[in-house]
């Protein structure tokens, strides 16, 4: 039904200074982000509510502005949107590892907090400017070792967990209905084909006397009500293994070939009266892996100035989108 377009920007400013000659180090990440989020339907392009272009089916059962009440009705105000502002500040401490197996080992503690703007339950795909509202903590570890010119492994092994929040979500509800005894049913198409009861958002139509319970909607993101429930974002492992070919083309040029996996475990939720709102909705899909491929190119100008551009393509997985992603850097250490 929808095909959508996301647009990313960043600036980061990471400060970090070594306390223990060069072994420890502790630093400090600022991201500066701009996100913007559009939606396209089957039936027309939205840049939002309030906007109707390309209209492909002239029915006016289907038109988008019959659409865009059903939205307004719902409190949704915005198919997409935009945000701008300081994203998850994250702070680390890392120490590297002496070590004649290794021509480097480093391990670490991170640390992201909650600081980016959060996405906002009045848009339908609200751009958020973090992971979401959750505190994370990390602990990660990367080795490199250099045989030749063309032949540098490099592994990196991460695992995170994050810290109880309260997040607003969108959540159907219960929703009971009986009809006054004697009312005939009120849709004569489910008549002809036997159906008792239709449901349409929190309006329910049925034979007189007859009960009706169901929830108000079967689409998360469409339900009428918002809740907020006390989520704990699932346990995440994140592995990579790559190559990296020094002098690659031009003499000051890296190129590094890459796999990664991503593993996510179910976020765990509470606090939601599970009698009004359908509170196992919160969990669904919510378990994820992934597997990427990239590659990143950088050219080292001198000790302070370093170019780069980049690669990711995700080629399977469960619960992620397949997705293609190219980005480009200019790195400056002052």
């Amino acid at each position: 039904m929808f095909r959508g377009k996301e647009e990313n920007y960043n600036l980061d400013f990471e400060l970090s200074r070594y306390i223990v000659s060069n072994v420890i180090a502790i630093g400090v990440d600022l991201p500066v982000l701009y996100k913007k989020h559009t939606l396209r339907t089957v039936l027309g392009e939205f840049a939002n509510a309030g906007t109707t272009q390309n209209i492909l089916d002239t029915q006016d059962v289907y038109a988008p502005s019959m659409f865009r009440k059903v939205l307004e009705a719902k409190g949704i105000s915005e198919l997409g949107g935009s945000a701008m502002g300081l994203g998850d500040v994250s702070a680390f401490i890392n120490a590297q590892i002496n070590s004649k197996a290794f021509d480097k080992l480093v391990v670490g503690l991170r640390g992201q907090f909650a600081t980016g703007k959060k996405a906002t339950v009045r848009k339908l795909w609200a751009p958020d400017l973090g992971n979401g509202g959750w505190t994370e903590f990390g602990l990660f570890g990367s080795s490199l070792i250099s045989y030749a010119k063309y032949l540098n492994p490099h592994m990196m092994l991460e695992a995170a967990f994050s810290l109880p929040a309260h997040i607003d979500r969108r959540v159907p509800r219960m929703v009971a209905y009986t009809a006054p005894a004697g009312l005939p049913l009120v849709n004569t198409y489910l008549t002809s084909i036997g159906q008792p009861t239709v449901a349409f958002g929190d309006r329910f139509y049925g034979e007189g006397g007859v009960p009706v319970a169901s929830y108000d909607v079967s689409t998360l993101g469409f339900a009428d009500h918002a809740v907020r429930a006390k989520i704990t974002k699932g346990p995440e492992v994140k592995l990579r293994l790559g190559n990296m070919f020094e002098r690659f083309i031009l003499t000051k040029g890296f190129l590094d070939l890459f796999y990664d996996f991503r593993g996510k475990f179910k976020d765990t939720v509470s606090e939601v009266d599970a009698t009004k709102y359908l509170a196992d909705s919160l969990r669904w899909n919510t378990q994820e892996l992934e597997h990427r491929i990239g590659f990143e190119y950088s050219y080292q100008f001198d000790l302070k100035t370093r170019l780069r551009v980049d690669m990711r393509y995700t080629f399977a997985g469960m619960n992620v989108p397949k997705t293609f992603e190219f980005s480009g850097a200019m790195n400056y250490v002052f």
